[in-house]
């Protein structure tokens, strides 16, 4: 079991995911907008656009539940860093 207090997330959220040519684009709750290659990840790198395209995110993580990918803030920011 994790320790929560008041349930506080420590990473910023997705606030919005998008796809233009070869990156990939993450817009966080706290303003940072991240640019990523899509080579930088082969799921995505191999799916369709429609696959790509069919995520869900629950804030904190991004699920393409047609080709088995999550990717996590703390994946793409790095271990350490927090909002708080």
């Amino acid at each position: 079991m994790i320790f929560n207090p008041g349930k506080m997330n420590p990473f910023p959220e997705f606030a919005s995911i998008g796809f233009r040519g070869r990156y990939i684009y993450f817009k966080l709750d706290d303003g940072r907008k991240i640019t990523i290659p899509i080579s930088s990840f082969p799921k995505l790198d191999h799916a369709t656009l429609k696959e790509r395209e069919n995520f869900h995110t629950n804030g904190v993580h991004v699920f393409w539940d047609d080709i088995d990918e999550i990717i996590g803030v703390k994946n793409i920011l790095g271990p350490g860093t927090t909002k708080y």
